[in-house]
C-alpha cells in the first residue's frame, strides 16, 4: 500500500506542476503575439476599375492608384505556436483619377475614398516573426462624377478579401508589419443621365502596405 501511496502522491504532485504549464500553453503562454493589438498601416493601392455601359455603347477600364491609411485592431490566440486571430480595419484612400472617353457620360472623375475590412488570420509564432495568411470581407466607397452632365454618384462596393503578411517584433510590445492584400469588390449599377449614361462599375483592389502596431 505504501508503494501505491507514493505513486499517487507523485502523480498528484506532477499534475499540480503541469496544470499551470498546460493552461499557459493553451492561452499563448509568454508569447508576445497572444492577446489584443492595434496599429496603423500606410500603403499603395492599385484599383482595377471597370465600366460596362448598359445601352451597349461599350466598356472601359482603368488602373486607379493612390495611397491608403488604415487603423487596425484585433485579437490573437495561440495553439501550439499556431495563431488564430480576428482583425478589423478602417481607413481612407487617396486613389482617384480623371478618365476620358468613357462610353455614355464622357469624362468621368472616379475616387475610392473610404474602406474597411474584417478578416480572419492564421499564422505561425516563430518568435520575433509572425507570418500569416488571411481571408475576410472588405468594403470600399466609390465616388464617381460625370463632369459634362454634372452628376455625381456614390456607392459602397463589398466583396471577398485575402492576402499574406508578416509581423516582426521590434520592441517588447511593438511590431512592424508588411502586408499584401487583394479584394474583389464586385459591380454595381450607376445611372448618371438616363439609359445612355447607365453602367456597371466594378473594383478589384491590390494593396501593398507597411504598418506599426502594439500588443497589449
Amino acid at each position: 500500500m505504501s508503494g501505491f501511496s507514493k505513486i499517487f502522491k507523485a502523480l498528484a504532485l506532477s499534475s499540480q506542476l503541469a496544470g499551470p504549464a498546460i493552461a499557459q500553453d493553451m492561452s499563448g503562454g509568454d508569447s508576445a503575439w497572444a492577446g489584443p493589438y492595434a496599429g496603423i498601416a500606410i500603403g499603395r493601392a492599385s484599383n482595377d476599375w471597370s465600366w460596362t455601359e448598359g445601352a451597349g455603347l461599350g466598356s472601359a477600364s482603368a488602373d486607379v492608384k493612390g495611397r491608403t491609411v488604415d487603423l487596425f485592431a484585433g485579437y490573437n490566440t495561440l495553439r501550439d505556436n499556431m495563431l488564430l486571430g480576428l482583425e478589423f480595419s478602417i481607413g481612407n484612400s487617396g486613389a482617384d483619377s480623371s478618365l476620358t472617353g468613357i462610353p455614355g457620360p464622357g469624362p468621368l472623375d472616379v475616387a475610392i475614398s473610404r474602406q474597411m475590412a474584417l478578416k480572419g488570420r492564421v499564422g505561425a509564432d516563430l518568435g520575433r516573426y509572425l507570418p500569416y495568411a488571411f481571408v475576410g470581407a472588405a468594403r470600399s466607397k466609390l465616388e464617381s462624377n460625370a463632369t459634362i452632365v454634372d452628376a455625381q454618384r456614390n456607392g459602397w462596393h463589398s466583396g471577398l478579401s485575402f492576402g499574406l503578411g508578416v509581423d516582426v517584433q521590434v520592441t517588447q510590445k511593438g511590431f512592424a508589419r508588411l502586408e499584401l492584400s487583394r479584394a474583389n469588390l464586385g459591380k454595381q449599377n450607376y445611372t448618371f443621365c438616363g439609359p445612355p449614361c447607365s453602367a456597371q462599375q466594378g473594383i478589384r483592389t491590390t494593396t501593398l502596405s507597411v504598418g506599426f502596431g502594439f500588443n497589449f
